[in-house]
This record gives structure tokens, C-alpha cells and sequence, in this order.
């Protein structure tokens, strides 16, 4: 499991610009949600090795990333329970 930016909160902008050039802008495939436990969600997901995940600045900015990726194509997928101010991909 790799969190990215050591932890710093990010705002939706810059979350969706990290995420766009991690996932090489292939969407056709991806997982994305948000959770408040990440760990937790990289469990419940069968600990993929491509995981990683974002903290949002609020739960506002990661519905926004979310939104953003499922208008892509990215396949939504549930976090778990808490603040859902992170953003994970795989």
C-alpha cells in the first residue's frame, strides 16, 4: 500500500493531476473510491499491489476527484466507513 505525498492534504486539483499521470491516463480498468480508513479499504479490496491512495483536504474535494475518475471510465468501487477524505486508486 503506497500513500502519496507523504500524507500532506491536497486539494482536488492537485490530487486529480497526480492521479491522472499515475494512471498513465488509461482509465478502462482502474478502481477508484474514497474511504476514511485507507488501510481498511486496501484490505477489503484484496490488498491490490497497484494501490494507492490520496488524503483530500475534505470529503468535498475527494467526492470531486471520485466524480472526475467515474466520468472517465474508472470503475467505482465503496471505500469504508469514516470521513472520506481519502482517495484511493488501483
Amino acid at each position: 500500500m503506497r500513500v502519496r505525498k507523504g500524507g500532506k492534504q491536497m486539494d482536488a486539483t492537485e490530487i486529480i493531476l497526480e492521479l491522472d499521470q499515475f494512471i498513465n491516463w488509461d482509465y478502462a480498468g482502474r478502481k477508484v473510491g474514497v474511504t476514511g480508513d485507507p488501510a481498511r479499504s486496501w484490505k477489503t479490496q484484496g490488498q491490490p499491489d497497484t494501490w494507492q491512495h490520496w488524503r483530500a483536504d475534505d470529503e468535498q474535494a475527494a467526492q470531486i476527484v471520485e466524480d472526475y475518475f467515474k466520468e472517465k471510465g474508472c470503475e467505482l468501487v465503496e471505500g469504508t466507513a469514516g470521513s472520506f477524505a481519502f482517495v484511493f486508486v488501483y
